[in-house]
């Protein structure tokens, strides 16, 4: 039984050696690659999901369905979608400290970065300001549900734009498009005037 697990072409008293497997002396940046990989995508499913199994449904009829589906929504937006973001922005921002001099010379980077600077501040209080409207409305004895069903389309709204942003930076952070940039000029004139 043992023998089965040793190659075929290792001799009786050869150990078997590893030549497939990860390498030693990478450091923690394989691993901070898939910690990234995995809180966005908490981030993205987290937007997914909530767009698809809450906010495109029909809206509640009453205001207790509406209580229920606004707490709903906080919830998921307050365990998965923000640990999501934050947690990919701090393993980010610890996998750009690494190579940072060469990282802040791409143009995919910089423009992936001024996205982020942007979106995520201006998409967090647009989300969070119809959320706390839409929580103050159904805070009332007797709630205007149509205005209710007009904050909600804005949520709504604004979850489709946060997706769109999600997509926008996953594009730029795999597929690295050059933006017009020819690397080798970049890092040619940078060694040059070193």
């Amino acid at each position: 039984m043992a023998d089965m697990n040793r190659s075929e072409n290792a001799g009786a008293g050869e150990p078997i050696r590893n030549i497939h497997g990860r390498r030693p002396g990478r450091g923690i940046r394989p691993y901070l690659i898939v910690l990234k990989i995995l809180s966005v995508a908490a981030f993205f499913g987290g937007l997914v999901t909530l767009l698809g199994g809450v906010l495109l449904a029909p809206p509640p009829g009453d205001a207790t369905a509406w209580r229920d589906q606004l707490a709903l929504v906080h919830l998921v937006y307050v365990r998965v979608i923000i640990p999501g973001i934050v947690s990919a922005l701090v393993f980010g921002t610890l996998l750009f400290a690494s190579i940072w001099q060469a990282m802040i010379r791409m143009r995919w980077f910089v423009t992936k970065m001024v996205l982020i600077a942007v979106g995520v501040p201006a998409l967090h209080v647009f989300l969070r300001s119809r959320m706390m409207a839409l929580a103050t409305l159904l805070a009332g004895t007797d709630p205007d549900l149509q205005r209710a069903a007009a904050l909600r389309d804005q949520l709504t709204a604004g979850t489709v734009a946060a997706i769109l942003f999600a997509v926008a930076a996953i594009i730029l952070g795999r597929v690295k498009p050059r933006l017009g940039q020819d690397y080798g000029r970049t890092f040619a004139r940078r060694s040059r005037s070193a």
